[in-house]
């Protein structure tokens, strides 16, 4: 019997440790998914290149680096478009040297921002016609090129971008903040979300203290804590002596992490930018960029599809980057001058009702001037439609007589405009319509848009 009982309790024991388990069962499996084999975990950046990501020897620490400023170069004279490389160029010019140095916090950056290389790239070139407008600005004021990374650091370039604490736009900047330095925040119309008005605001503020601090990661740091919080952390004579340029660089103690990591950023990303091939990040160079430009607007003008559609340039694009007028709308007391395509520049004495006609063979310089106080002077056939007909929409595309599709060249439109409108390539527009590379469109010429 003593046996019988003990086969009898192990039955049952064996019995309830089933059924124990079986109610502790999950209904999947609980192991983190196999990647496939072309795949990369989103949980995990990909590692950089075994190499050193930059020179270690003969490079300062990050604490007390110097920097040496690049020459004021002369401005260049640039096209309605340009490559993404010469952009990139452009902007590399303006770093101080060295752009790459030893720290922990800069490297650790590094890997944040690059750690999936095509990713990176790929917000890069998404910012560099907003950065070539930071440009432009940055280097006739004759400032440093690593204040154009701000906008990577604040929003990647975002201008529609909001705050939980009030800022706003690519700049992040504060509602007083911007008006002090210039933007206009009125009902309809917010300076910090335009592309052009942002920039001017910010870039004079960062002037202001960059007068005051001398050095691009001072005025940095200030621009991120405010200058007074900067002030605290220096002695009278040690201010005086930064304002005249006449002191090393010294990291002050006393403030915010975050407001050291803001440097560490763009540190790291003026590493990554100076030198992308360490990282193995594939920026593209052959990128067409458009060159947005500011232009100052007919008084007539009353939204920004009216302008878009005088300039015969695309509606959604020129508000896009002008979205300081809320709905599109331009509102009485929000600023005339606005950002359009370069390529403009040839209907903006048109669309002002400047040109006179004469005769059908002669034609009326019609000078316009500029933002920047220059005069410009374009020549309009007399055959083409007096100013007074511009109130009707140019015509866009029509079919010829053998039911292929064509569009209508306006004043100023090039090939390259209407392959990028078409997303056509200008080398096939060119082999349909048998044109010369260097082939100057005349209005109310007919393009064929298919074969």
């Amino acid at each position: 019997m003593m046996h019988f009982g003990c086969r009898w309790f192990l039955a049952i024991s064996i019995a309830v440790a089933t059924v124990v388990l079986g109610g502790c069962e999950t209904t999947g499996d609980t192991r983190p998914p196999t990647p496939a084999a072309n795949s990369t975990p989103v949980s995990e950046p990909i590692p950089l290149p075994s190499a050193p990501p930059v020179e270690v020897s003969n490079l300062p620490p990050e604490i007390s680096a110097p920097i040496t400023p690049p020459s004021n170069a002369p401005l260049p004279i640039e096209g309605d478009v340009l490559t993404s490389g010469a952009v990139l160029e452009r902007l590399r010019s303006r770093f101080s040297t060295p752009t790459c140095i030893v720290g922990p916090n800069n490297t650790r950056w590094r890997h944040k921002y690059a750690g999936y290389p095509q990713h990176f790239a790929d917000e890069v070139e998404a910012t560099l016609p907003m950065m070539l407008v930071v440009l432009d600005e940055i280097e006739r004021r004759r400032m440093p090129g690593e204040f154009a990374l701000i906008p990577i650091v604040e929003s990647w370039y975002r201008p529609d971008t909001h705050s939980f604490g009030g800022a706003s736009g690519m700049w992040q900047m504060l509602d007083e903040t911007s008006r002090n330095n210039g933007a206009t925040v009125i009902n309809g119309y917010d300076g910090r979300l335009s592309t052009l008005d942002s920039t001017a605001s910010a870039l004079t503020y960062l002037g202001k203290l960059h007068a005051m601090f001398n050095d691009w990661r001072l005025t940095a740091m200030a621009y991120n804590s405010g200058e007074y919080r900067l002030m605290r952390t220096m002695s009278p004579e040690e201010l005086a002596q930064r304002s005249a340029g006449g002191i090393r660089y010294r990291r002050p103690n006393g403030l915010a992490g975050g407001t050291y990591e803001y440097v560490s950023k763009m540190r790291a990303l003026t590493c990554l930018l100076a030198q992308p091939e360490r990282q193995s990040i594939p920026l593209i160079a052959t990128l067409p960029i458009i060159h947005w430009i500011p232009y100052t607007m007919p008084a007539d003008i009353t939204s920004l599809d009216e302008l878009a559609r005088r300039l015969g340039t695309d509606a959604d694009e020129l508000k896009a980057f002008n979205r300081g007028y809320r709905n599109g709308r331009v509102v009485d007391g929000a600023p005339r001058t606005l950002l359009v395509p370069a390529s403009t520049r040839q209907r903006w004495a048109y669309i002002s009702g400047k040109v006179i006609q004469t005769s059908a063979s002669t034609s009326i310089a019609a000078p316009t001037t500029t933002v920047d106080g220059l005069t410009r002077t374009i020549m309009v056939p007399a055959s083409v439609q007096t100013p007074a007909s511009t109130s009707q929409a140019p015509a866009k595309s029509g079919t010829a007589t053998d039911g292929v599709r064509t569009h209508t060249v306006v004043i100023g439109e090039t090939l390259a405009m209407i392959a990028q409108r078409y997303h056509i390539d200008a080398d096939k527009l060119r082999l349909w319509n048998q044109l010369d590379g260097d082939a100057v469109l005349s209005p109310g010429e007919k393009i064929r848009l298919e074969p």
